[in-house]
């Protein structure tokens, strides 16, 4: 395409239908295409035609384990991975090279996803069949490795866990998620070094889904494809979600697999299916604005604040009457509406009735107005505060 999605060419290159999964393209001239069984497909022309590349050579390396690479990821328009059964590749020279930079020895595993928040920081899922007991002789466990020093040394995150996790995005090098099977996201805010579960994931009638791809329009706003031909929408950096009703498209069954999100511009989110690419016009400036009553009391939950505008700490007392204390949520929000600090983690381990008293340091945040929201079970409730140095 080449008006922004409203009409489409084919391009498809006579390579013995080739089934196609990843795709960078820097310019309008260049394509690199992943697909099964094969290394590497280029295009310099704009998909007049199409060169297959070998796989490179790996000197004293004899294996025929890696038959084709599984996922690609391009830090930059230099710098990029990828990844296939045993073996981790580097391009430092845009594409041009490509060297081994790591091979996992054990037969028979498969790492499946890259991500890099940054050059030198990164992760990969793999999984792998270990041996079980008489009961369950083998069965899939997972892998996580992350890399610190842009693929020179290796860290083991996870090893041998059974759940199966299939899908990494982080938002900076401390924050990221992962899809794992039977519809658990997991979330860090440490750089992988711990994980917990998302507390409100997708569900469908009350039960958790399989999930196929997830990305972020900010650091709030993210979209999640569910099983059949679902999307959910997250506006607090994924810890709850709802289904995305206004895609209107919900229901399509020919739309069951939805594979990739992309932001276009500033308004526009696309999904691509497997029969097909939908476009829609979504006001984010809007959804980044959190929705919160003005009256500070309720009979549900209330903020009770002692702050001095000059103190480097606020001083809070909580209550809400929901019991699940999981559907609890406090933030910090600058006046544009921005997030600017979670403190749920620091509220949810001193849960004692639904009553929460709290002194949080705000001797990092610059002067300003602020909203401090609480929100329980799809209630919220909202205290102002300044900060004046």
């Amino acid at each position: 395409t080449s008006n922004g999605g409203q009409t489409w060419k084919s391009l498809i290159p006579n390579l013995d239908n080739i089934q196609f999964f990843r795709i960078y393209s820097p310019d309008p001239d260049t394509m690199l295409l992943i697909g099964w069984y094969k290394w590497l497909i280029n295009s310099a022309n704009g998909g007049k035609t199409f060169t297959e590349e070998k796989y490179p050579s790996i000197p004293e390396f004899n294996i025929v384990s890696y038959r084709h690479p599984s996922d690609m990821y391009m830090v930059n328009s230099e710098i990029g991975y990828i990844v296939g059964d045993t073996i981790v590749w580097k391009t430092t020279d845009g594409t041009k090279t490509w060297i081994p930079i790591m091979i996992w020895s054990y037969r028979g595993a498969l790492m499946h996803n890259v991500f890099f928040p940054s050059e030198k920081v990164g992760f990969i899922l793999g999984i792998y069949d270990i041996a079980g007991d008489s009961t369950r002789p083998y069965f899939a466990a997972d892998l996580l490795f992350r890399t610190q020093d842009g693929g020179k040394t290796w860290d083991t995150l996870h090893y041998g866990n059974p759940r199966i996790c299939l899908q990494l995005y982080f938002w900076n090098t401390l924050k990221g998620m992962m899809l794992c099977n039977g519809g658990v996201i997991l979330k860090t805010i440490d750089g992988g070094n711990s994980w917990y579960e998302v507390p409100n994931p997708p569900k469908i009638n009350n039960k958790l889904v399989d999930l196929g791809c997830v990305n972020f329009f900010n650091d709030q706003i993210g979209f999640i494809s569910a099983q059949g031909g679902r999307i959910f929408i997250s506006t607090d950096a994924g810890e709850s979600w709802k289904m995305d009703l206004d895609l209107g498209i919900t229901q399509f069954k020919k739309y069951a697999y939805l594979w990739r999100f992309i932001f276009p511009d500033s308004n526009t989110v696309m999904v691509a299916g497997v029969e097909g690419i939908l476009k829609k016009k979504i006001d984010f400036k809007k959804l980044s604005v959190p929705v919160v009553e003005e009256s500070p009391i309720s009979n549900y939950l209330w903020i009770s604040l002692v702050q001095n505008p000059v103190s480097s700490v606020l001083k809070g007392k909580y209550y809400w009457h929901f019991s699940e204390s999981k559907s609890v949520f406090l933030k910090i929000y600058d006046i544009m509406g921005r997030e600017v600090r979670d403190v749920t983690r620091d509220l949810l381990p001193n849960t004692k009735d639904s009553v929460v008293e709290l002194t949080t340091d705000i001797s990092s945040l610059p002067n300003g107005v602020y909203l401090l929201v609480l929100s329980a079970g799809g209630n919220a409730r909202s205290e102002r505060f300044v900060v004046s140095k």
